[in-house]
């Protein structure tokens, strides 16, 4: 009788940890994105630093501000108040920042300002959700006012941005970013830009591209389907491209933009021998690769 517990009992230990194995490798399915660092909250900004995007920390996560979101109103409170009430939000908290570079809700996380530093944003804002994005998308609207070197009075700025959590995230098909988080099916506004003259840094002429097309649904599909490569895999093979092409993927591809009803825009490159990659705001790739001859049809027709 002893031996048959003990067997029972190394039976449903042995069933447990089949089941723990399982739940993790059910888990580890996908691409894991490393999450930025929270220290860079308490680095106050200075002439040297360099920063491609606004940061928000908020519920354990850092989301990042497109520096592609234009959604912006200087000193005019009436257009600030028609992009507001259009995107229909729904207010979530306070959020608090010392020069509009890093916010965060919880103020004892943020760099201590220096007077003589002279010029900070000194207003709070207020973090919004709204219908029309996901949860991982946010958005923060704020007055922030200046002080003017040269003017006694501040300048006052109303600002609607918004931020996105592509970091500390397991993503495996590209639909779980293009269409669940990004929504790009549901734009209608998209148009594919070329560089005609690299060491001008000029556009060539901006293509209208038709959503319901063929050949596009096609590509879209293909983004959507294509299993996402690891940021070090997409940094090897965009470095490649780079060597063999002879110009920065970042500034200079082929690429679809698709702006949506408020303005914001996403970009995804297409790059040689068929990979589309889209940049998140702090500069993490994210690729998904498609046939090779799929690229030259689009190459051939938008660009």
């Amino acid at each position: 009788m002893k031996a048959k517990v003990i067997f029972a009992v190394l039976v449903l230990v042995l069933l447990g940890v089949g089941t723990v194995w399982a739940l993790n490798a059910e888990g580890r399915k996908g691409t894991y994105y490393e999450p930025l660092e929270i220290d860079m909250l308490e680095q106050a900004q200075n002439s040297t630093s360099q920063k491609a995007c606004d940061f928000l920390f908020y519920n354990g996560k850092i989301y990042t501000c497109s520096s592609l979101t234009m959604i912006c109103s200087t000193n005019s409170l009436k257009e600030f108040n028609q992009v507001f009430h259009k995107m229909q939000l729904e207010e979530i908290s306070d959020v608090y920042t010392y020069d509009a570079a890093y916010w965060s809700t919880d103020k004892t996380l943020l760099y201590e300002p220096k007077e003589e530093h002279g010029r900070y944003a000194k207003d709070e804002g207020k973090l919004y959700k709204t219908k029309d994005y996901p949860q991982n998308r946010l958005c923060i609207c704020n007055k922030s006012e200046y002080p003017l070197i040269s003017d006694k009075n501040d300048q006052i700025v109303y600002t609607i941005e918004i931020f996105t959590c592509l970091n500390g995230i397991t993503l495996n098909q590209g639909k779980e970013l293009f269409q669940d988080i990004l929504r790009l099916e549901e734009i209608e506004n998209i148009t594919a830009w070329k560089w005609e003259n690299f060491a001008t840094d000029g556009r060539g002429p901006k293509v209208l591209v038709k959503p319901d097309e063929e050949l596009f649904s096609s590509f879209l599909s293909a983004l959507n389907e294509g299993k996402l490569l690891s940021a070090e895999n997409a940094s090897e093979i965009i470095e490649k491209i780079e060597e063999e092409e002879g110009y920065i993927i970042w500034e200079f591809s082929n690429c679809f933009v698709f702006e949506d009803s408020y303005g914001v825009k996403e970009i995804v490159h297409i790059l040689p021998n068929g990979y589309g990659v889209f940049f998140s705001p702090e500069g993490t790739p994210f690729m998904v690769q498609f046939d090779a001859k799929l690229y030259e049809q689009l190459v051939k027709k938008y660009f």
